[in-house]
C-alpha cells in the first residue's frame, strides 16, 4: 500500500512542478525557490515510500 502511495505522491508532485514550470515560463521568470523546495522535497517522500518495501522509514 505505501509503494502506491508513494507512485501517486511521485506522479503529483512532478504534475506540480511541470505546472509551476509552465506558469514561471508564460509569466517570463524563474519559479519561486520556495516552491521548488517543497516540490523536491514532496518527491523524495515519494521515493522513500515507493522503495521502502514496507518497512517504516519515515
Amino acid at each position: 500500500m505505501s509503494r502506491l502511495f508513494g507512485i501517486l505522491i511521485i506522479s503529483l508532485s512532478l504534475l506540480a512542478g511541470s505546472i509551476v514550470l509552465q506558469n514561471a515560463m508564460q509569466n517570463g521568470g524563474g519559479p519561486p525557490t520556495v516552491t521548488v523546495v517543497l516540490i523536491a522535497v514532496v518527491f523524495v517522500i515519494g521515493l522513500i515510500l515507493s522503495f521502502s518495501n514496507g518497512k517504516n522509514t519515515l
